[in-house]
């Protein structure tokens, strides 16, 4: 909250997560931010987020360090979302750094969290979407661009290679 509030936002708590927000010029900027954990509000499963001591990493231009999960955790948030803008952040993630993602550290995490089966199913959701066009027209709606075949099948490829590894 200090953090956020050094850089001129205004933060509101809510019961599971805070809003960040501030205007610059006349764009207003708001910044949804979980605090204890990702909830999935259609199942109600939850992501502990906290429990891990994460990566503290600095910006150049910044004077204090930031937690930064790692990329299998922001995966398992993204997928038990799976908000069409989470949708976006997968296809991004799993197309682009397709080779950093561990399987065997996401299904660790997952497996702690005792949330195997529920990632197992929010994969093969995000699967289905790859292969029937729902996440060709969520790109299309959100971004107003083509998502290009490559990177929709480089992400299929990602999340074909996790359900493939799951235990």
């Amino acid at each position: 909250k200090a953090i956020l509030e050094s850089l001129g936002y205004i933060v509101t708590p809510r019961e599971l997560w805070a809003v960040a927000s501030k205007a610059i010029a006349d764009i207003a900027i708001e910044v949804h931010i979980a605090l204890d954990g990702v909830t999935d509000f259609d199942t109600g499963t939850v992501y502990p987020i906290g429990d891990q001591s994460p990566e503290m990493r600095q910006a150049s231009d910044m004077e204090f360090a930031l937690p930064v999960l790692p990329l299998e955790e922001v995966l398992i948030t993204k997928l038990l979302a799976l908000r069409d803008k989470d949708v976006i952040d997968l296809v991004q993630i799993c197309s682009r750094r397709s080779t950093d993602v561990l399987p065997s550290r996401f299904w660790d995490c997952a497996d702690a969290a005792n949330l195997a089966g529920a990632l197992r199913d929010q994969l093969g959701n995000f699967e289905d979407m790859l292969t029937n066009g729902e996440a060709v027209s969520i790109w299309y709606d959100l971004l107003e661009g083509v998502l290009s075949d490559d990177d929709r099948l480089s992400a299929l490829q990602t999340a074909r290679r996790l359900l493939k590894a799951c235990p």
